[in-house]
């Protein structure tokens, strides 16, 4: 109630703000009016004066003074287009704020409604409760009443009613007990409702860098392919170069160092071929195990 209270008085305040506002405009829009109309009666017969003397009529004498009095006519009147300009720009935004205090003011009206209707309920679920215990209560005490009157059962009838007191008072223990599990619940929910939003972002994130590496890897298996590719070529190459110097070597001029380096070349091939495919080995098991650690501290 203390809330719709102060709501209420804001909006009070808000009401008496806007028409103080209106009543100021309006005034100015008087004294506005009241000082436009002689200038404008003024400026319409210098203004005829000047269109009978254009057309053949006598020019109308024109004092230093009358031209001093024209200027300042017309920059009274620009004062007063500028100053309307501004007024209307004040209204424009009044109304603007007008129309926000109505929506913030239907907003706060919903707001309090729901918040009575959830009042009404709780209510009226607090109603009900102490209904049937009232209930209770008036057939514990009609049956004590019965009980006192029958004088031979009053001693069963006071163990009975040691009895009933004894079960209302576990009843509201395993009411409270039933409260406090209901809030416990409520916050466990709360919890578990972020968790699931973090859970879901986290997932997010996991899905992005598997997305990643999966680019990574793919660009890793090109890579490795195009290396193969170059490696086969080196190989057709060698075997094609190997052929032509083994040729040579059995040639009677051929000496004894070409033949040292045309025995060492294919080993020195094979060697890099081994070098390569570790390094292919090694790539892929450093993507795996990065793809790997990524999920486990996602999960």
């Amino acid at each position: 109630m203390n809330n719709i209270d102060t709501v209420n008085t804001k909006e009070e305040e808000l009401i008496m703000k806007l028409k103080q506002l209106e009543t100021k405009l309006n005034t100015q829009n008087k004294i506005l009016a009241g000082l436009q109309r002689p200038t404008e009666d003024s400026l319409r017969v210098k203004l005829q004066q000047l269109e009978n003397w254009m057309t053949g009529g006598n020019a109308p004498p024109m004092a230093a003074k009358d031209l001093d009095t024209d200027v300042e006519m017309f920059e009274k009147l620009s004062k007063m287009a500028k100053d309307r300009m501004d007024m209307d720009k004040r209204i424009k935004d009044l109304e603007l704020k007008e129309k926000v205090f109505k929506e913030t003011l239907e907003q706060a009206d919903n707001m309090i409604a729901q918040l009575e209707a959830q009042f009404r309920t709780q209510l009226n679920d607090k109603d009900q409760e102490l209904n049937e215990t009232s209930a209770r209560l008036k057939d514990s005490e009609t049956k004590l009443k019965v009980a006192e009157k029958n004088s031979s059962q009053t001693l069963a009838m006071q163990d009975r009613i040691t009895l009933l007191e004894s079960a209302v008072e576990k009843l509201k223990k395993t009411l409270q007990a039933r409260d406090r599990e209901k809030e416990r619940l409520e916050e466990e929910y709360s919890k578990l409702l972020k968790d699931v939003e973090q859970s879901g972002e986290d997932l997010d994130a996991v899905k992005n860098e598997l997305e990643a590496a999966k680019k990574r890897l793919e660009s890793s298996k090109k890579a490795s392919k195009q290396l193969e590719e170059e490696l086969r070529s080196a190989e057709v190459e060698r075997e094609a170069a190997y052929g032509a110097h083994k040729a040579e070597v059995t040639k009677p001029q051929g000496d004894d160092k070409r033949k040292l380096v045309v025995n060492d070349q294919p080993v020195a091939l094979l060697s890099t071929l081994s070098s390569v495919s570790i390094v292919h080995i090694f790539v892929y098991l450093f993507m795996a195990l990065l793809v790997l650690k990524r999920s486990t501290a996602g999960n």
